[in-house]
């Protein structure tokens, strides 16, 4: 997570490049408890605004190097859950332990510190307008470690071959690009501080299907590669198909039934193509029948 506002600066636990052990830093980020233990888990989750509920009581556990899909129609929480996961939203009741820490409970300094764990890859990639591609991906390097610039800028290029752009793109701003040009940039800024967990908010929104599958192999990629846990929230079939391990369905809280479960789905890709409910029927195949109530 970024930001121009409300960032402390720390040493992040990552290596520098290759080469450059002189620019080595201490870890700040706490290590996981045991390799068998959930990295995240929410209990009883529940989040309102007004009298509006978006989330209620949100049961789940992640387990550490598992990609997971969330999915489900707009307005069903997705994006509410993911921001729940790093703390930027407070429950209004329940509780998300990372690694068995209550984020809840911290203070925003120790807050901030947990969120150096996640990268978050945002719909609209999020880059500030007014930097160039360089400066928008050193970012999180000038503002959580004391490299120098010679070891950041051979991290930038590194990190941008890694997704597949080249040096030529370093000097231009965000609007000079395409938009899977700017999705990349996106991903190798959340990707500098080597997080262990990725989030993606709807990372194929937008894309025309070429560019939408590079995005996808991408997300896979960086999963295989980095091994880490990766959260993808999606409306894209393709998308879940392509980079999910385990899919989870979040149905709008207001066509619930009383005292129904608002995961709807929680199994594999195989599982969900298989399903018989048929509201999951209905969101695999793109049926909007049920929901279209036309007049005579």
């Amino acid at each position: 997570m970024y930001s121009t506002e409300n960032t402390t600066r720390t040493s992040a636990n990552i290596p520098p490049p290759a080469g450059n052990a002189e620019h080595s830093v201490s870890a700040a980020q706490p290590q996981p408890s045991t390799e068998s233990s959930p990295i995240l888990r929410l209990e009883h989750v529940t989040v309102r605004f007004g009298e509006q509920t978006v989330l209620d009581d949100i049961c789940l556990e992640i387990p550490r190097g598992q990609s997971l899909a969330v999915i489900g129609e707009s307005g069903c929480g997705k994006t509410v859950f993911l921001k729940v996961l790093v703390g930027l939203i407070r429950p209004t009741q329940g509780h998300v332990y990372l690694d068995g820490l209550d984020l809840h409970g911290l203070s925003e300094e120790q807050l901030v510190r947990q969120r150096l764990r996640f990268g978050f890859v945002f719909q609209s990639a999020a880059l500030f307008d007014s930097m160039t591609v360089y400066e928008n991906v050193a970012f999180p390097l000038r503002q959580h470690t004391d490299w120098d610039e010679p070891t950041i800028r051979q991290r930038v290029t590194q990190q941008l071959a890694e997704i597949g752009l080249g040096e030529e793109v370093l000097a231009k701003y965000p609007a000079e690009l395409s938009g899977g040009m700017r999705k990349r940039v996106g991903l190798a800024r959340a990707l500098m501080l080597q997080p262990q967990i990725m989030l993606y908010d709807e990372p194929t929104a937008g894309l025309d299907p070429i560019m939408a599958d590079v995005i996808n192999s991408l997300i896979r990629l960086t999963h295989e590669r980095h091994h880490m846990t990766s959260i993808v929230v999606t409306h894209d079939l393709k998308t879940v198909r392509q980079v999910a391990q385990r899919v989870v369905l979040l149905y709008p809280y207001h066509r619930l039934a009383p005292g129904e479960a608002q995961i709807l789905f929680d199994g594999t890709v195989s599982d969900l193509e298989n399903a018989t409910d048929s509201r999951i029927r209905q969101f695999v195949l793109g049926q909007s029948s049920e929901l279209l109530q036309l007049a005579p």
